[in-house]
């Protein structure tokens, strides 16, 4: 039992670590921690069901390249696993949606579900970082559409390894404690 605990205990400081590296990623406290700019448009939204939580992130910017951004801190040379749920309200030509960390981009692929629908997909990367903070940061362009984005996740590998491999050795340690 008192194993149980302290593996309980472990396992909850690290999803704690890992849910301190951004601030507010699934939207529900507004922008906050977020920074928007070149939208013609940016706020969060309840009109379709979120893919974490109630609210999500909207914007547009029909006349250009719009930016939704934060700096978090890392640790240089660690692993980070980066994934988000997103959705554009628009299948036209110019709908574009990239994912920036410290200025290497990589495009995500066009999602777009229906009018008026809803409906979620999720876009999972990794980077290695090289420097004590590190720029996350979402390029944006509509073209008659807007972007939703939800549940912005930055997790360090190491720990989710070091996580699942606490959880084996706990199980495993149950099991033979119980045939001794």
């Amino acid at each position: 039992m008192h194993k149980l605990l302290v593996t309980t205990v472990l396992t909850a400081l690290s999803f704690n670590v890992s849910a301190a590296l951004l601030t507010n990623g699934s939207f529900e406290d507004g922008l906050t921690g977020w920074e928007c700019s070149g939208a013609d448009r940016c706020w969060t939204n309840e009109y379709f069901v979120a893919d974490h939580g109630i609210r999500y992130f909207s914007g547009y910017a029909h006349g250009g390249n719009a930016t939704l951004s934060q700096t978090i801190d890392t640790i240089i040379g660690v692993e980070y696993d980066i994934s988000f749920a997103y959705f554009s309200s628009s299948d036209a030509n110019g709908q574009t949606l990239q994912l920036s960390v410290n200025d290497s981009i990589s495009q995500v692929p066009m999602y777009f579900p229906g009018y008026d629908v809803g409906g979620w997909t999720t876009y999972n990367t990794t980077f290695t970082a090289d420097s004590l903070t590190t720029d996350i940061s979402f390029l944006f362009e509509t073209a008659g559409g807007v972007w939703q984005i939800d549940n912005v996740r930055v997790v360090p590998i190491p720990a989710a390894v070091w996580l699942f491999g606490s959880a084996l050795a706990g199980l495993g340690w149950m099991r033979r404690k119980q045939t001794v």
